[in-house]
């Protein structure tokens, strides 16, 4: 029987992010045609769409203020692009705002379909600035028909305790890695030359008390420690220096998402998969370093009464500290001894595969977008 394929536009404030490409691109395999507009950014190397997409330009890290000019310029080719939408699938909240003024008088609006993958420190706030952004989070919120998270904590804690959202509706898709990866999956290989710990610290790194911590650490190690960073630095005033200065401390560079990630995990013993940063939103998120490490049967280093934290602590995935002493911590991962990093990479490869891989999430999240043009 003939499928319904439902018109998306999806708007992207970042094209090559691995969340949105993988998001688009299994959207896209269950019969959804996937219309993008995208903004593009030096900071994220990933792949490539399966689709075309159209540019909104080029916007920088950070830089908000700036931004809003290029929202303003984008306007109406987003209005051009959504008259023939069936839904607008908005990965954050800029660019739901975005595509919600788009549509403004419109007599047939499309569906908000709105995806959360974290919730920013400005929206905990107890100031006016952190009072607005609420306010602003919860009116667009009120006008989606789905809310898309990564978490389910970020519904339950963030948008229906504190927005009082009780009536909307979530749709959880984890930060899981694809299918199509099993196959590149490589043996678990640790690496234990000269009885080396070698920790890994992947992705976006913002966490300025992570890195302090993993500093201090490699250096009162007296060489027994490895620290492996592969990603992008964000806000880390010594990073340059300190991965000139420290021994053992090595910085690869960037990489792609997920076409390096059986090189860059082969590579290390133990992935810290803690954020420190963040306010209540590093215990409420389930980080992309948390699957990728189970996907690769690596151990991991969590944090106490985190979303990662208590899966790592209930399965014996790896240590879980609470980080109230960072000496504490130094001094554990320093006695990590061989034994213990065996039965932890025993325990997660009998973790289900579905615990770190998509199955059917995303036909799922398709057929619901086919119920709701009923």
């Amino acid at each position: 029987m003939h499928q319904f394929k439902p018109n998306v536009l999806f708007l992207n404030p970042s094209v090559t992010f691995y969340r949105f490409v993988k998001r688009i691109s299994a959207l896209n395999a269950v019969d959804i045609n996937c219309i993008v507009l995208a903004y593009e950014r030096d900071h994220y190397p990933g792949r490539e769409l399966p689709v075309k997409f159209t540019s909104l330009g080029t916007i920088d890290q950070g830089a908000y203020l700036k931004r809003v000019r290029k929202f303003f310029d984008s306007v109406r080719l987003v209005r051009k692009n959504l008259r023939t939408a069936d839904f607008l699938y908005a990965f954050g909240l800029d660019m739901a705002i975005l595509g919600w003024v788009a549509s403004l008088f419109f007599q047939q609006k499309p569906k908000i379909i709105y995806e959360v993958g974290d919730i920013r420190e400005i929206f905990l706030g107890s100031g006016i600035i952190s009072k607005a952004a609420r306010w602003l989070d919860k009116f667009i919120s009120k006008r989606a028909r789905l809310i898309v998270v990564t978490s389910s904590a970020f519904a339950k804690e963030y948008f229906q305790n504190k927005l009082q959202l009780i009536n909307s509706k979530f749709f959880e898709i984890e930060n899981k890695l694809d299918q199509g990866l099993l196959e590149k999956r490589l043996p678990s290989e640790r690496q234990n030359s000269q009885n080396k710990l070698v920790i890994g610290y992947f992705g976006v790194i913002r966490c300025e008390r992570s890195w302090s911590l993993l500093k201090k650490l490699v250096k009162d190690s007296a060489g027994r420690v490895v620290l492996n960073v592969y990603g992008v630095p964000i806000n880390i005033p010594s990073f340059e220096r300190d991965c000139n200065e420290i021994e053992n401390l090595h910085y690869y560079g960037s990489y792609t998402s997920p076409d390096d990630l059986p090189m860059i995990y082969s590579s290390v013993d133990l992935v810290w998969v803690v954020g420190l940063h963040g306010g209540d939103n590093h215990y409420w998120a389930k980080r992309c370093r948390y699957y990728e490490a189970g996907f690769f049967n690596k151990p991991m280093i969590g944090q106490l009464n985190t979303m990662d934290g208590k899966i790592i602590e209930q399965n014996a995935l790896g240590p879980v500290f609470d980080f109230t002493d960072d000496q504490t911590v130094i001094n554990s991962i320093k006695s990590i001894t061989k034994d213990q990093l065996e039965q932890w990479t025993n325990n997660i490869i009998k973790m289900p595969e579905n615990s770190f891989v998509y199955t059917d999430e995303h036909a799922k999240l398709g057929e619901l977008m086919r119920r709701m043009m009923n």
